[in-house]
């Protein structure tokens, strides 16, 4: 990505002709997403050059007024990138109803949104967009997580067993009982990936055993084993130096079950 740079720190440009100049914009060496001049910035929200408003919409420190102004910007991409990181409620609901889904998705990844807005982007008739809100997990208001379980469609569930996020014991019980076989592996996996709290093991494991999905049960006996493997590493080392095969050394960890 090209990288938009600000010359001339001591000269005062009357006019946007003597401020754009072939997408270099005032101070030397600033990046168009740093500079935090609310006048300046003002001016970038206003260029006819669609790239500059993007790089604009990236900065973090924008002022308010300015957001304003890029929240109802004619470029989808400038609106997105404002999306992901505005703090101001109101332009979160603007964003929020945002005839492109697009936008809807970058606020639905944006940690700050009010519980209003996680309202509103939980019923978006967009499965993308609430997939996305649904990442979020335990950062989410529990009236939004509640509507994200009763969803219909299970790619929501599953992003929120997927994302580690998604943290309450209380919440993956009940996705490891959900009624789509995707989600429930996930939660699965959720148990061996990383290093997952010893309660939460105590806790899913039980819950993933009763299931009457075959292949479910499957994921969970080979999670078990790859456990094993893991803990066994020495002496599957000491078994392959000694010149045992594959199905030797898989034979020799399974007596040990």
């Amino acid at each position: 990505m090209r990288l938009l740079r600000v010359r001339d720190a001591a000269k005062t440009q009357p006019t946007m002709q003597s401020i754009l100049d072939e997408k270099d914009i005032l101070r030397q060496g600033e990046l168009i997403s740093q500079v935090r001049d609310p006048k300046l910035q003002l001016r970038l929200a206003q260029s006819e050059d669609w790239d500059i408003r993007n790089e604009l919409a990236r900065n973090r420190n924008l002022a308010n007024n300015v957001q304003h102004v890029l929240a109802s910007d004619s470029h989808p991409y400038v609106r997105s990138n404002l999306a992901k990181h505005t703090r101001i409620p109101k332009i979160q609901l603007v964003l929020a109803t945002d005839r492109s889904s697009r936008i809807r998705q970058s606020l639905a990844g944006n940690e700050n949104i009010t519980k209003e807005v996680q309202l509103i982007l939980a019923v978006d008739p967009s499965v993308h967009v609430r997939s996305v809100l649904a990442l979020q997990g335990n950062k989410l208001d529990p009236e939004v997580i509640e509507i994200l379980l009763q969803d219909k469609k299970s790619e929501v569930r599953h992003s929120l067993a997927l994302t580690k996020n998604t943290t309450d014991i209380e919440l993956l019980k009940r996705l490891a009982v959900d009624r789509s076989r995707k989600v429930k592996i996930e939660v699965v996996e959720r148990l061996f990936y990383g290093r997952p709290d010893k309660s939460l093991v105590e806790e899913l494991h039980p819950i993933l055993e009763m299931d009457r999905d075959p292949e479910v049960i499957r994921a969970l006996e080979r999670m078990d084993f790859e456990r094993q493997l893991m803990a066994d590493t020495p002496k599957m080392m000491d078994l392959i130096r000694r010149g045992a095969t594959g199905k030797e050394v898989v034979r020799a960890l399974r007596r040990k079950e």
